[in-house]
């Protein structure tokens, strides 16, 4: 806008802006920690130890990463860093240790597990904790010519009282609809990722709800599927490995996720029915394990795929979660 308008060219930005995206960087962090307070991550201390497990073939400092102090100081080290990194940040005293502590975990997460951009997005975001001049002054320091700064803000022609009252009044409803509007909006942030409480079960097992809850890093699960088709009318039965319709990235995905598994059992009713066979019925045995758990039904097999349908409403067909996590 800025670059079409050049009246509405300025320096500045209202202040809100840059405490929305704060609060923004904040939730995560925030809803992470809270997520990491579980059986499985403070007690078991899993994922985690899985997840270092591959490190231990390093060499030379492979062995430190299966050592138990090693483990525990990334489960604590990344529920404390979650919980306190924001107040931290927001404090001038703390800020240059909350800073450096956000840095080097960020690098851990981006160096060892495979998380994509999101690490480095939250390196990024660091910055907007800091003083919003920082990066000018940082600039100006080492600007050679000497040259300063312009100030973009356009002048203005004297306005009479009538127009200033008129301003005025338009801008105060326009604040009362931006502050209502951008209540909604933090309120939906806020509450959201809480929506997996409103499901039975653990969310990193049925994983209703589990989008947009912020719940990162906390599970690794592996499964087997094998899928059986059956025509009731001619009596016809197949048996179907996911292998045989997907890549192994999709078929890892798949046989973890109810959801995903629901929608590739509809796939498979709807290519019988175009092949000549109605009401096809659709059944899964699917065998699946929890952050280093025996594997277990996570599905009922006798549940027919085909006639269930996607839900905002809990999955009665996911079998709940009674495998515990075993001492290590």
């Amino acid at each position: 806008d800025a670059l079409l308008r050049r009246k509405i060219r300025s320096d500045v930005v209202p202040a809100w802006t840059l405490w929305l995206l704060r609060a923004q960087v904040g939730i995560p962090y925030f809803y992470g920690g809270i997520a990491k307070l579980n059986r499985d991550w403070i007690i078991g201390g899993e994922p985690m130890r899985i997840w270092l497990r591959p490190l231990t073939k390093m060499p030379a400092l492979g062995p430190i990463f299966g050592a138990e102090w090693v483990v525990y100081s990334f489960v604590i080290g990344g529920l404390l860093l979650d919980l306190l990194v924001v107040p931290l940040l927001l404090w001038r005293r703390t800020r240059p240790f909350a800073f450096a502590a956000a840095v080097v975990f960020n690098l851990i997460n981006a160096l060892i597990f495979d998380i994509g951009i999101f690490p480095w997005l939250m390196l990024g975001a660091l910055l907007i904790f800091f003083p919003p001049d920082l990066m000018r002054r940082f600039a100006r320091a080492f600007m050679s010519t000497g040259e300063e700064f312009i100030d973009a803000t356009p002048s203005r022609a004297p306005v009479n009282a009538e127009t200033i009252v008129a301003r005025n009044s338009s801008l105060f409803a326009r604040q009362k609809l931006g502050a209502g509007l951008l209540a909604a909006y933090l309120a939906i942030q806020l509450v959201f990722p809480l929506r997996h409480y409103l499901y039975p079960g653990d969310v990193n097992w049925t994983e209703e709800g589990h989008n947009f809850s912020w719940h990162m890093k906390l599970r690794t699960k592996t499964g087997e599927a094998v899928f059986t088709v059956t025509h009731p009318g001619s009596g016809q039965t197949w048996t179907i490995k996911p292998e045989e319709y997907l890549k192994s990235h999709q078929v890892m995905k798949m046989t973890t996720k109810p959801e995903l598994l629901l929608l590739f059992g509809h796939h498979l009713a709807e290519q019988k029915r175009r092949e000549g066979y109605d009401d096809v019925e659709v059944r899964a045995r699917v065998m699946v394990s929890l952050n280093g758990r025996q594997p277990q039904l996570l599905i009922d097999p006798n549940v027919d795929l085909a006639q269930e349908q996607v839900s905002l409403l809990p999955a009665s067909w996911i079998v709940p979660l009674t495998t515990p996590l075993e001492s290590r």
